[in-house]
């Protein structure tokens, strides 16, 4: 009978990785998180984009009840800076059904107590939007792509969400109609409110609201056709780099679109010849 010995036994291996093993494993992961993450980052941008057009296309929606009960006449904010030879404003009885008679009567004092509201509290266009149309949320004005989305500001001591929008300062003139609009498809409504303040400091939680752009001014530009007196695109007032490379934008149509900074004309915030420069409310 023979019995096997073994004078050198192999040496047990114990379980597990090698450290070169273990390192190969890690710039792997390594390497697919770097061509994930921007993959990611692409697809949640495309995501808030796809939000943001949805908020704007439901601002869009709103504005079209608004024009409804106000027989084509935009929010009437601020007052004309000139207006023409014999021209006056709407006496407002687009407030009413009719234009004539014990209704147009009706349409006028409608008119005197709103005009009262309005200066005893100042109301932006957002704030009109919200208080004639009941189905508008507030949290339409608030865009996934704007990172001050979470900033409030000081409104007279009360804390306030920010907007993330800015309207085409044109629709805030008193007596802007739907009517007068030239190429409806073609000019821009809303776009994306600055990040900068009056002054050109950036907005910060907090800020005096009546210190941030919530309004664009084409008509202060000098190039044509606005006719002003500053050298400047009336897109220097927005942000225009919100999405890939560009921004969104809503026209007076109602359809939302992505535009590039460089794409952007001078035309496509001018309404028409009917349209009124507006004169800065005074708080």
């Amino acid at each position: 009978m023979t019995t096997n010995i073994k004078l050198f036994p192999r040496p047990h291996r114990a379980a597990g990785f090698t450290l070169i093993e273990l390192l190969v494993v890690i710039s792997v992961i390594a390497l697919l998180i770097g061509i994930l993450l921007p993959a990611l980052a692409a697809a949640r941008k495309r995501a808030q984009s796809i939000q943001d057009m949805a908020n704007l296309r439901s601002i869009g929606q709103a504005t079209e009840a608004y024009l409804v009960q106000f027989k084509g006449y935009y929010f009437g904010v601020h007052d004309p800076l000139a207006m023409g030879p014999g021209e006056t404003l709407p006496i407002y009885a687009s407030y009413s059904p009719a234009g004539g008679g014990m209704q147009g009567i009706l349409g006028t004092i409608v008119a005197a107590l709103l005009a009262a509201d309005d200066e005893e509290h100042h109301e932006e266009w957002h704030e009109k939007l919200a208080k004639i149309v009941p189905e508008f949320e507030s949290e339409v004005m608030r865009s996934p792509m704007d990172p001050k989305r979470a900033f409030q500001l000081d409104h007279g001591g009360e804390l306030e969400p920010i907007v993330s929008y800015a309207i085409n300062g044109y629709f805030e003139v008193k007596g802007a109609r739907q009517d007068n609009l030239l190429k409806p498809t073609e000019v821009v409504y809303t776009a994306h409110r600055s990040d900068y303040n009056h002054e050109g400091e950036e907005i910060t939680d907090g800020m005096d609201a009546h210190e941030v752009h919530l309004a664009f001014h084409p008509w202060e530009s000098s190039h044509e056709p606005f006719g002003g007196e500053e050298d400047i695109f009336w897109y220097d007032e927005v942000a225009t780099e919100r999405a890939f490379g560009g921004s969104n934008y809503l026209f007076c149509d109602g359809h939302a679109s992505t535009i590039k900074k460089d794409a952007l004309t001078d035309t496509m915030a001018y309404p028409g010849d009917k349209f009124k420069k507006g004169e800065e409310h005074e708080d």
